[in-house]
């Protein structure tokens, strides 16, 4: 779970889901293909070392071009997850 204040984001396998769940996919569609989505967060640092304490696969924590610090994270189904803060 991703959370910053009452936001939160839940990664979770698609399996999980029961076979009537709204959410679950038809066979062969792909999911999450064209979407971002961006989470800002005030301590991106502290937020990167636990994802990956917590095993999860991201990428490495980067300061932009454009001044803000960020990493991406894809959640089992596809989906892109960026998270960032002001450097």
């Amino acid at each position: 779970m991703l959370t910053n204040g009452e936001a939160a984001i839940s990664i979770n396998a698609r399996k999980a889901l029961g076979p009537d769940h709204p959410l679950r996919a038809e066979n062969g569609e792909r999911l999450g293909l064209g979407i971002e989505i961006v989470m800002g967060v005030s301590d991106v640092e502290s937020l990167h070392e636990s994802i990956r304490a917590h095993g999860y696969s991201v990428s490495e924590l980067v300061l932009q071009p454009w001044g803000l610090r960020d990493f991406r994270v894809m959640d089992p189904d596809g989906y892109y997850i960026r998270v960032t803060s002001r450097h």
